[in-house]
């Protein structure tokens, strides 16, 4: 699968699911070598479909995304 048509389906699903709460961030991973599949961080169970373009879709529960540095807006 080319580069170009991995960053194409992680926008498809990065589109489709971003809205949705406990949503963190996902990615198309190649490994090992021939086998393909979207990995998506979330911070709460949800309910995602099996598969994507006809791709497996596997989730890792993660914790919440954190800034470690205040917005500008917050700074003193």
């Amino acid at each position: 699968m080319t580069r170009q048509r991995r960053e194409d389906i992680r926008i498809g699903f990065f589109q489709k699911h971003r809205r949705d709460p406990g949503f963190s961030s996902v990615c198309v991973r190649e490994q090992p070598p021939g086998e393909v599949y979207i990995d998506v961080e979330v911070t709460e169970k949800l309910s995602l479909e099996r598969f994507f373009e006809g791709i497996p879709v596997r989730t890792t529960l993660t914790t919440p995304f954190v800034n470690a540095v205040l917005p500008i807006s917050e700074r003193p």
